[in-house]
């Protein structure tokens, strides 16, 4: 639940500096008690929030700075990330009618308190927090710089696949990625139509622009930010495509990437051979 410990405000675990200067402009009362939240929310608004918490903390600018923070040693790491969480929270909470301030911030997860026992908002969190952990968090007092997730390991595990193939589906839904997207197939279609005739299963241009987003992506992961690395991540996603669900996230990254169901189920049937053959 939303709680505030030691001058923070946090959500499950994932907590924000509160700073004196921040609530005494944002009008917090004096007392020790968290100020309320303005209204009650509706369910399909925190699912939005949520949604929206979700696309900046999947944004490959994001995970990128979450990655460079995971460098540094444990104290300077969560000064960092605690910032990068703070200024997304801040991006959002205008856009509810929350001020963009560590009182807004408490006020919205206040707000949220009121639907934790519901299944659709507690999967949502525990998705948002698994982005927040991209990258491993350096142990106290440790030398050491921190790996990134699925570093060193022979293989990802079930879940670390399905993070990743929603990050990527999330990444991939950005508007400016989508207009890119829809410029090369226009292109196509003016030019020969050959790419919407096999339901854009292949389109000029399409690797070029998803590897801008993939390469900050692949070394949370393990993967090397270079073509080889994202066709072992896609290779290591083919090993897990008898499992329903990340063959449904699989075609979901697809679609976001233009491809036809139809042509979806081509590439899966081409990939899968790879590794399960």
């Amino acid at each position: 639940m939303a709680t505030k410990i030691d001058g923070h405000i946090g959500f499950a675990g994932d907590l924000t500096p509160t700073t004196a200067s921040d609530t005494s402009a944002a009008g917090s009362p004096n007392g020790s008690e968290p100020a309320s939240p303005k209204r009650t929310f509706m369910k399909n608004e925190v699912l939005a929030w949520q949604q929206e918490l979700l696309q900046e903390f999947s944004s490959p600018a994001f995970q990128k700075r979450l990655r460079q923070a995971s460098s540094l040693q444990a104290a300077e790491y969560e000064k960092a990330r605690t910032a990068l969480v703070r200024d997304a929270h801040w991006a959002v909470a205008p856009q509810h009618g929350f001020p963009a301030t560590d009182l807004g911030i408490e006020q919205m997860l206040l707000a949220v308190d009121q639907f934790l026992d519901d299944m659709d908002v507690s999967v949502n969190q525990q998705i948002i927090q698994e982005h927040l952990v991209a990258c491993e968090v350096p142990a106290p007092f440790k030398e050491q710089t921190a790996l990134p997730l699925g570093h060193d390991k022979k293989a990802l595990g079930r879940r670390d696949v399905v993070r990743l193939l929603k990050s990527l589906q999330v990444s991939f839904s950005e508007p400016n990625f989508q207009q890119e997207l829809a410029k090369l197939k226009e292109s196509d279609m003016k030019a020969s139509g050959i790419a919407e005739a096999m339901g854009f299963l292949q389109l000029p241009g399409r690797n070029e622009l998803a590897f801008a987003i993939q390469e900050q992506l692949a070394p949370c992961f393990g993967f090397e930010a270079s073509k080889q690395g994202i066709l072992a991540m896609i290779s290591t996603c083919a090993q897990f495509l008898m499992d329903p669900e990340i063959a449904e996230l699989f075609d979901a990254v697809n679609m976001k990437l233009g491809m036809t169901p139809e042509a979806c189920k081509a590439f899966r049937a081409k990939v899968l051979p790879q590794t399960c053959g």
